[in-house]
């Protein structure tokens, strides 16, 4: 081949590459890159292609080279064309074709190239050198580095140093991905050289580099991935968890050491530091050092680094300054203050430098989750356990102590004057957020205030006196917080360096303070206070409760501090036995009659945990003889004075019942025979709307919490007429009363999740066949209702969410029946009962007109699909669903894995971009949807060998339609490389499904996407269908992956790989 044909080849590719055509491929790129490959694969033009890249014209040769020759050497292909010579000679013929091409392409790089030339051909490089160090086995002994010092002899040439720069990059980050070796001794020395040398030699480059200008962050990202290298080599290849707080701990050899040890190059990377602000800092641990003094005298340069940096950086970046505290956090860590400890002029100079930036630092607006602050407390907590040192001299640590006390003082005083931006972001609706946040922030602030907690009391006590004369105040929240976590916890108890005068102080400024919170607890009626200040109180209240209850048994504390602490801060206070728990459990139910849903269900949610742990650590007759409880019984028996009358506020009624059931219904040995007869008079079912929504909402929650057998069978009993004919009268005599409705389908939902409905409890028991039988009978006539009013446009645009929560219950509901097997479905279908079979295809229905609107609902999607699994696994045998069924079964599951698959493609951008993590909910996934198809084609071909014996009409041509609306979905995915090689691998067992059932419509539509709506060649199809059984079991599938890559490889789509 002539230089002049094979660059008119590589034009060829590169412009068709330009039109970024991945899938229509263009017959003359088929062509050119099927002779590029043919003839770069071909060891005999070797000597051809050295002369080609020394003589070569057009910029788009070497690149189609450099990109080609990197695929062949990381793929299977490899090169081919030896002749009789074994495998160590073919590595020796490589290796010496490659230290002939490396110069070649060096000597290009020293000349100017376009940026995308460049960065392949440092690619190459990179990966040259890791197969020259591998191949040579024993006989390696060459130095990498000394070959990139051309890039780096003039130093006023930047773009040549950013090209060396990126050959550094490149060559190390290959040589650590190196993963095939055979001889793991020669592996072993190979890469102990590697390290020994090159690695130091790369460090001496980078280092000549810091100083120059317009490269600074590369120089410092390359001096990162250097300092990263993982020396560690381990022929098992193990690896823990990624955690990213690992990449900064570093491990070393001792010449890297040595170069650390540098005083001078210690103080460039600090003065880079303040120059350029990057925060590219990297923890060292002592151990590397090995030489005491020079640990020292190292120790000593980066904490006078650091106190450079607390004295020069004046920036409110909030990134920036916490990495400054992170980097002192990790050096505290790996060092200390130990190592400097004998210089005590430094560090009372450098304790005083940490304060002054602190205290800056807190001069600026602070937020509850700022990092730095959280980066700050952190560091400062690390201070605090040098004041226990025994090495530490006792002058260092009263410097210490004070340093510790200034700072923890300056935050305590910022936030008693903070504004309402310290809590943005956090409303009364996400309080149990914001309750979450003020615990992780106080508990990080209490070892700091503990070194002079007297002072910080005081401040608390003042602080409270004074805000409780204008409430409405949000310095309130932060506190009364304060006093939550701060004060009320067993932690308060703690002696340390303290006089008994001291702590007799304390015991008295602690009562104080709560004796004035009581009393203002207790005159709460007549105060009017914002929602998210009472949350704020209750949440104090809840708190002090835990420790009052313990009054009443030891148990129930969770810790036996509480007990400590209730003797000696509460006990003092009470005038009469319980008195403190007494006070609050009246505080929690005067909460009730508040007009505030947010304020009724946390006040609901700390009766119930107080309820649900006294009855758990008490005895019954104990428990039952309670004031606190007797009181709550009576206040949920008895609502009328509370805000749960009113309609806004009836949702609250079904916490109010989990309550009454932990309370009268939660003990087979107590009276719950009498217990539900009361409950049957109070749940008076009356014709009035309001009566309805409240029998709704209370039976919900019984239905919810009432768990055992025989408590739970005789109150469905109890019940069972009146629930029946009251769902029959909203779902199916008025089923335009939609949230009526939502709340039937709940009350369901409750029922039929309910273990203690399970079949196998009483196996002669007919209740749950009476209950699902009911259920299904009057769940189709509403989803026949449904159906008949979504035929309007107009109703179905207009009332989409609320029906796509529906049919979420619905599928819900389904769920847990067939997940309960209270009844047989087979049996129904043997004695002639349609209705489950009816309910299954209406619902279908149902899901398929909803579908567009269904996808943005992922509960209700992942309810839908679950129960989809259920049928394709084991019901579509018996109940032989038409195929209109199963046409609309597959076309529900394709909306809902198009959406996902939509999805993944965005994940998988942004994780390939920015690695950020997703958050892990619970949802669809990919496996579920390719099981179904699976599932349902694997049905489909069984159908379609017995319609062929019997003679009988196909099943699979009416199928036809949706096939050819699924597969390209799945080809056009994968063709276009969009997802992960995990999501591609569950397309495929798709594709090859369809390929076993409905190979008309495969090859018609693979004709369509790849050949431009031209049949598919004999040959083409040979290559799919080669040692393949199309029989849709797991070994066919990855017989069928290897053949698929093949004819990816056939058409020069190599770089999709599935």
């Amino acid at each position: 081949m002539s230089l002049q044909n094979f660059e008119s080849l590589c034009s060829s590719c590169c412009n068709s590459q330009n039109l970024q055509v991945f899938i229509l491929i263009l017959k003359e790129k088929q062509s050119a890159e099927k002779q590029i490959y043919s003839f770069l694969e071909d060891v005999r033009n070797w000597n051809t292609l050295l002369s080609f890249i020394q003589t070569y014209q057009q910029s788009s040769t070497i690149f189609v080279i450099s990109e080609y020759l990197v695929k062949i050497i990381l793929s299977e292909r490899g090169f081919k064309g030896f002749e009789n010579i074994g495998d160590l000679e073919q590595k020796s013929e490589k290796s010496k074709f490659f230290e002939a091409l490396l110069p070649l392409i060096m000597a290009i790089l020293i000349q100017p190239q376009l940026n995308y030339i460049q960065n392949s051909l440092c690619n190459l490089v990179g990966l040259l050198n890791q197969q020259i160090m591998m191949l040579s086995n024993l006989t390696f002994d060459k130095y990498i580095a000394q070959s990139f010092q051309p890039f780096f002899q003039d130093a006023n040439n930047v773009q040549l140093i950013s090209v060396g720069l990126k050959l550094i990059q490149n060559t190390i980050q290959n040589v650590q991905a190196y993963n095939q070796y055979e001889n793991y001794v020669a592996f072993r020395r190979i890469m102990f050289h590697f390290q020994g040398a090159d690695i130091i030699s790369f460090l001496q480059l980078l280092l000549q580099c810091l100083g120059t200008q317009g490269i600074l962050r590369q120089t410092l990202q390359c001096l990162k991935e250097t300092l990263t290298y993982n020396f560690n080599v381990s022929y098992f290849e193990l690896e823990g968890d990624f955690d990213s707080n690992d990449q900064n701990n570093v491990s070393f050899p001792e010449k890297f050491a040595e170069a650390f040890s540098d005083h001078n190059f210690i103080l460039l990377l600090f003065n880079l530091v303040i120059q350029s602000r990057e925060n590219q800092f990297t923890a060292i641990k002592k151990r590397v050092i090995q030489d005491k003094g020079k640990r020292r005298m190292f120790a000593k340069d980066l904490f006078q680094g650091s106190q450079y940096i607390f004295d020069n950086i004046k920036s409110n970046d909030e990134e920036f300054v916490s990495d400054i505290l992170e980097f002192n956090n990790k050096l505290n860590v790996n060092f200390g203050l130990r190592q400097v400890r004998f210089d005590y002029n430094f560090c009372a100079s450098w304790l005083y430098s940490l304060q002054t930036f602190c205290v800056n630092i807190l001069q600026q607006q602070i937020k509850i989750k700022d990092p730095q602050i959280k980066q700050m407390m952190e560091l400062m907590k690390k201070m605090c356990k040098y004041i226990n040192d025994f090495k530490i001299d006792n002058h260092l640590k009263i410097n210490i102590a004070k340093t510790v006390g200034e700072i923890g003082r300056a935050i305590v005083n910022k936030l008693l004057n903070s504004q309402q931006l310290f809590f943005a972001g956090y409303t009364p609706q996400n309080f149990k957020k914001l309750k979450g946040a003020l615990k992780e922030f106080f508990e990080n602030l209490f070892p700091i205030i503990q070194v002079d907690v007297l002072h910080f009391l005081k401040q608390v006590q003042y602080a409270f006196q004074t805000i409780i004369q204008q409430p409405e105040n949000e310095k309130y929240i932060i506190i009364l917080s304060m006093i939550n976590h701060l004060i009320v916890t067993p932690s308060i108890l703690e002696k340390n360096s303290q006089t008994p005068e001291q702590m007799q102080e304390q015991t008295q400024i602690i009562m104080f303070i709560l004796k004035d919170v009581l009393k203002y607890i207790q005159n709460i009626n007549q105060i009017q206070l914002k929602p998210e200040i009472m949350m704020t109180l209750m949440n104090f209240g809840e708190n002090l409760l835990s420790y009052s209850l313990s009054e009443i048994d030891d148990g129930v504390g969770k810790q036996r501090n509480q007990k400590q602490y209730f003797n000696t801060y509460i006990w003092p206070l009470q005038d009469v036995p319980n008195g403190t728990t007494q006070l609050l459990s009246q505080f929690f139910c005067y909460t009730l009659t508040i007009e505030n849903k947010d304020i009724i269900l946390y006040a609901l949610f700390i009766l119930r945990e107080t309820i649900f742990r006294l009855k758990h650590h008490l005895f019954s007759d104990v428990f039952q003889n309670l004031n606190y409880v007797n009181m709550i019984k009576n206040v949920l028996l008895n609502l009328q004075n509370s805000a749960l009358t009113k309609p806004q506020f009836f949702s609250c009624r079904t916490q109010s019942a989990e309550i009454l059931s932990i309370l009268m219904l939660d003990n087979a040995y107590e009276n719950y025979i009498q217990s539900i007869l009361s409950l049957s008079d109070l749940l008076q079912l009356n014709p009035t709307e309001n009566s309805i929504y409240i029998y709704l909402y209370e039976m919900i929650g019984y239905f919810r919490y009432v768990d055992m057998s025989k408590i739970f069978r005789l109150l469905i009993k109890q019940h069972m007429k009146k629930i029946q004919d009251l769902l029959q009268f909203i779902l199916v005599q008025n089923p335009k009363q939609l949230d009526l409705g939502k709340l039937c389908l709940k009350l369901m939902v409750s029922i039929t999740d309910n273990k203690a409905l399970r079949y196998q409890y009483f196996s002669s028991s007919i209740v749950q066949i009476e209950l699902v039988r009911s259920f299904q009978y009057i769940l189709k006539q509403y989803i026949v209702h449904l159906i008949e009013a979504i035929t309007n446009l107009n109703i179905r645009e207009q009332y989409s969410d609320q029906i796509c929560r529906l049919i979420g219950l619905l599928f819900k509901i389904l769920l847990n029946i067939l997940r309960g097997k209270y009844i047989s479905q087979a049996c129904q279908l043997l004695f002639g009962d349609t209705q489950y079979l009816d309910l299954i295809v209406s619902l279908l229905e149902l899901a398929s007109l909803m579908s567009q609107y269904l996808v943005f609902y992922n509960k209700a999607c992942l309810c839908m699909i679950q129960v989809l699994q259920i049928v394709s696994q084991q019901q579509l045998q018996i109940f032989e669903l038409a195929p209109q069924t199963l046409t609309k079964l597959l076309y529900v599951v394709d909306v809902v894995q198009g959406n996902l698959l939509n999805t993944l493609y965005e994940e998988y951008r942004v994780i390939n971009q920015s690695t950020a993590n997703q958050n892990q909910v619970e949802k669809v996934q990919l496996s579920h949807t390719t099981e179904i198809i699976q599932n349902t084609l694997e049905f489909l071909q069984e159908e379609q060998l017995l319609s062929n014996l019997l003679g009988t009409q196909s099943f699979l041509l009416p199928m036809d339609p949706i096939i050819e609306t699924i597969l390209p979905k799945l080809l056009n995915c994968i063709l276009k490389g969009q997802c992960s090689t995990q999501t591609n691998s569950q397309l495929a067992v798709q594709v090859f499904a369809i390929l076993c059932t409905h190979q008309q419509s495969f090859i018609k539509v693979l004709g369509q996407i790849l050949f431009n709506n031209q049949q598919i060649s004999q040959d083409i199809w040979q290559i799919l269908i080669e040692d393949l059984d199309l029989r849709i079991k797991q070994q066919n599938v990855e017989q069928f992956r290897k053949n698929f890559n093949k004819l990816l490889n056939r058409l020069s789509m190599s770089n999709i790989q599935y």
